[in-house]
């Protein structure tokens, strides 16, 4: 089910857009649709071709790799505020991870055109992007 996401939850829900102008608020709000889950759905597989963005308001979510013999590795849960899905949203490729929903889940959706759009026009949210995704390259080596 989708349906579209309340101005006023924007900034409170995702701390990506905290602190932006309200004009800023209502470019990254435009084309974000709000989407739920029930526990243990798959929210994106491994390898799909898909490349919207995902922003985790309720709920708690396991991200996982699947390896070729079969096993089921959790790479990390992501908790309400955090996003995920920008890698092939940038980038055009496949998803390196499937994503779970731990518990019912609702999630802010934005298609990978807008938030190209979004990076591309407000620095602060390029900016946090990038910090995020140094993390994460950094708690992997």
């Amino acid at each position: 089910m989708s349906t579209p996401l309340p101005k006023e939850t924007l900034e409170d829900a995702i701390p990506l857009f905290h602190g932006l102008t309200p004009e800023q608020l209502a470019h990254a709000h435009d084309g974000l649709t709000v989407r739920s889950y029930e526990r243990w759905e798959m929210i994106v597989s491994q390898s799909d071709a898909t490349q919207d963005v995902f922003f985790l308001i309720e709920g708690a979510l396991l991200a996982m790799f699947y390896t070729e013999d079969g096993r089921e590795v959790i790479f990390t849960q992501i908790n309400p505020g955090e996003y995920f899905g920008e890698p092939s949203a940038l980038d055009g490729g496949l998803r390196s991870l499937a994503v779970l929903a731990k518990s019912p889940v609702t999630l802010a959706v934005m298609p990978a055109k807008a938030f190209v759009e979004l990076i591309d026009t407000v620095p602060q949210v390029r900016g946090r992007v990038l910090r995020d995704l140094v993390a994460r390259v950094r708690a992997l080596t």
